[in-house]
């Protein structure tokens, strides 16, 4: 409840579903491949439509504290 308040129920809906359909986590990068359009260069990415950007993404990440599922590259 809290992240959606800050982020936004549709960003982080769709954040988590793409956690919960992976068994080890997921990368960074393969995250924002799916959370960041790349159709329109221009377009500003706004959360409210649930399209992340690196920053927003961290963002989120840090918030998430213990239960952040994101995998871990050493």
């Amino acid at each position: 409840d809290e992240l959606e308040g800050l982020y936004g129920r549709l960003a982080v809906a769709r954040l988590a579903g793409f956690l919960t359909c992976s068994e080890f986590g997921l990368s960074e990068t393969v995250l924002l491949e799916l959370l960041m359009p790349t159709s329109n260069s221009s377009a500003t990415l706004m959360l409210s439509s649930g399209n992340f950007n690196l920053s927003t993404l961290c963002a989120v990440r840090r918030r998430m504290g213990e239960f952040n599922l994101f995998k871990q590259i050493i």
